[in-house]
């Protein structure tokens, strides 16, 4: 008997039972966030009061309006308050505009015998904003020169801005629907709520940092289609002594460099496969040796990527929330690198021993001198590189030269990375049906995640929060920190390392700058923290990719990749209690 209309859509809702509640529970989380949010701060007369708690104790007190039929601050005024031969001068606005993406913007000079002090630390100035019935603590934004500067984002529509980071995380997190299409309702949200119109909305889509990341995928191809990394991978290991130890780092090392300068899963969609050939030709079936080679392979990668700026999504979140913050902190390629490098110089050889002593791999290095010669057969077939690999060549070095030396020519990555793309188009290195190669999906993703730390942000939420979490600022530097680095961590485990860092450095930015953290650690401590996981198959896609080889089981990784993903936290977090510091001071 055939089945009715009713009983085949019953049918179908039975199987979808899960994706339904999926989507339940995420319109509840979206309208939780938009009750509990705080409430928008609305025109009116407000006051704050600052103190200065360095060598002499200073107090001052003014008021200002917020005004939404205003689109410009008005009347400057100046306060001044006195305390013996130092003096307290703020430079501020009678009115600001009460609209959302506003900030209340004011500066503090201090004097001493008429003489402004420009060895000021922005610790000793602590402040609150106050208005009926509400107090909301802030600290300095910066310092510039002999000023103090203070920048408050008002609450707007924070309504709509924590229901969205709520429904969205959870999108993120379960996957209920491709990752790119939850990022599409984001600036859906922003134009139908009255964020921003349908040009802000779309705005970081088009961001230059989605180019920057849209260049990298098409170098990846050129060097695809050119098979240099095919031909450089194989020269290499033709050299390397036949050691079954050498042989695996050679490769861990290969691996980590690619993902530099290209997506880490490309990285291991190219060497996995040589890696796997080369033993498979030197007839080696040690299954512990072949295991270590290709985690060895994936995890190098996904180490590789927090190198430079463009390795990884998390680099380019952290950079470009640093700048929205204040432009000032506009980190070029060259200065990630004083960041990255360091972590991969000391996670690759972490994770090379770590893997050998665990798998223990028993191996006759003379099976790999066959394996080798295969190597040098396949390289005696093109005894030089081809025209198609010369041109390519060319302009990586290009490229990455350009990159190496932003600080003398000006230049932005962003663009630097279009002429190189342009450069692989005019020699024809990359076709246009490469361009369906491209990971679209992933820069939506992207696009997304942008568009969604300007929610946080333009809103007054990432200040809001980052104010109520300031009572971590009884905590010690190390604990804070340990706190937010653990944070990022876990919800890494379960989201992907770009939803991640797009949810959480918004946030942390603001928070630093209450607890007094320099804002550029923090936010590269999240960033490269959320890079770091070894133990979820689902984690990074390298790890999905030795999934896929068929040598482990879902435990068998996570077994091993917990105590990675301890160990990566702990070296992340002694280099921000140390190295990072410093620099984060310098740059």
């Amino acid at each position: 008997m055939p089945k009715t209309i009713i009983e085949e859509i019953y049918e179908d809702l039975k199987f979808n039972r899960k994706k339904f509640v999926l989507a339940a529970f995420t319109i509840l989380l979206f309208v939780t966030g938009y009750i509990i949010a705080p409430e928008p701060i609305p025109d009116g007369s407000y006051t704050i009061n600052l103190q200065y708690s360095g060598s002499e104790q200073l107090d001052i007190t003014f008021s200002f309006i917020l005004n939404s039929s205003i689109d410009f601050p008005q009347n400057e005024q100046l306060i001044k308050t006195y305390k013996g031969e130092f003096q307290l001068v703020i430079r501020s606005w009678e009115a600001y505009p009460g609209k959302i993406g506003e900030v209340i913007h004011f500066e503090a000079i201090m004097f001493r015998n008429n003489i402004s002090l420009i060895d000021l630390d922005d610790d000793n100035f602590s402040g609150t904003l106050r208005s009926i019935g509400d107090e909301i603590d802030f600290s300095p934004s910066s310092i510039e020169g002999d000023r103090v500067i203070f920048d408050i984002r008002i609450l707007k529509n924070s309504d709509v801005g924590l229901g969205l980071l709520f429904a969205i995380s959870f999108l993120w997190l379960t996957e209920l629907i491709p990752l790119a299409a939850s990022s599409l309702i984001i600036p859906v949200v922003i134009v139908i709520s009255g964020i921003d119109g349908p040009t802000g909305a779309f705005a970081n889509f088009a961001n230059p940092i989605i180019f920057l990341f849209l260049s990298g995928f098409l170098m990846a191809e050129a060097m695809d289609r050119s098979e240099l990394d095919k031909y450089i991978s194989l020269r290499i290991v033709s050299f390397v002594p036949p050691k079954p130890g050498v042989l695996m780092f050679t490769f861990m090392v290969l691996s980590a460099v690619f993902s530099m300068f290209m997506s880490n899963t490309a990285a291991v969609a190219i060497l996995i496969p040589i890696a796997m050939t080369m033993l498979k030709s030197a007839e080696i079936e040690d299954p512990a040796y072949k295991r270590a080679m290709v985690l060895g392979i994936a995890y190098a990668a996904t180490v590789g990527g927090i190198g430079t700026m463009i390795g990884t999504a998390p680099n380019i979140i952290a950079v470009q929330f640093i700048k929205e913050y204040n432009p000032a902190f506009d980190i070029n390629f060259l200065e990630w690198l004083v960041f990255g490098l360091p972590v991969v110089a000391i996670m690759i050889p972490v994770v090379f021993f770590y893997l050998w002593f665990r798998y223990r791999p028993t191996l006759d290095a003379e099976l790999l001198k066959k394996a080798q010669s295969e190597g040098l057969s396949e390289i005696k077939r093109q005894e030089h590189l081809t025209w198609e690999q010369i041109i390519v060549s060319l302009i990586f070095v290009f490229i990455i030269g350009m990159w190496l030396t932003t600080q003398f020519h000006g230049i932005s990555a962003s663009v630097v990375a279009v002429m190189g793309a342009i450069l692989f188009f005019f020699t024809g290195q990359i076709k246009k049906e490469d361009l369906q190669e491209i990971s679209w999906p992933t820069l939506i993703t992207f696009g997304g995640g942008l568009s969604l730390g300007y929610v946080i942000i333009e809103t007054g939420l990432a200040d809001f929060i980052a104010s109520k979490l300031s009572l971590m600022g009884s905590l010690s530097f190390v604990l804070t920190t340990t706190i937010i680095a653990l944070i990022a961590l876990i919800l890494t485990a379960f989201a992907s390392n770009t939803a991640a860092a797009a949810i959480l450095i918004p946030i942390v930015i603001p928070l630093a700058i209450v607890l007094g953290i320099n804002p550029i650690l923090m936010a590269i401590l999240v960033a490269i923290t959320c890079s770091l996981d070894f133990a979820m198959v689902i984690g990074t896609p390298p790890t999905m990719l030795a999934y896929a080889t068929g040598l482990f089981k879902v435990k068998d990784i996570f077994n091993i990749g917990i105590i990675l993903d301890a160990i990566g936290l702990i070296v992340v977090l002694v280099l921000s209690w140390t190295l990072f510091g410093v620099l984060a001071n310098i740059v």
